[in-house]
């Protein structure tokens, strides 16, 4: 497993609370800056663009068969290009 991220009140100085906003970073991830990573421990799907893959060295062929339509914020179905399970 690699490094585990962790928050916590001392990061949330410059936070209004309550609050009910995303948390939106910028990692480096192998050779790549990743950013607008979003962070949302209810969701069931995580996205990823497929520029970001690109970055990454990932292609289409890369990614797996998808299954399942996803259900946006506003009720609207779409595919997701494929499915890519992340290697620990």
């Amino acid at each position: 497993m690699g490094p585990i991220i962790t928050f916590g009140e001392e990061d949330m100085y410059l936070l209004q609370t309550p609050h009910n906003d995303a948390l939106v970073m910028s990692l480096k991830i192998a050779t790549a800056i990743v950013c607008r990573i979003f962070v949302d421990t209810r969701s069931s799907v995580d996205i990823i663009t497929l520029e970001c893959l690109k970055k990454l060295q990932y292609g289409k062929n890369d990614l797996g068969v998808v299954e399942a339509p996803i259900v946006g914020f506003e009720r609207q179905t779409i595919y997701s290009l494929g499915t890519k399970k992340a290697s620990v």
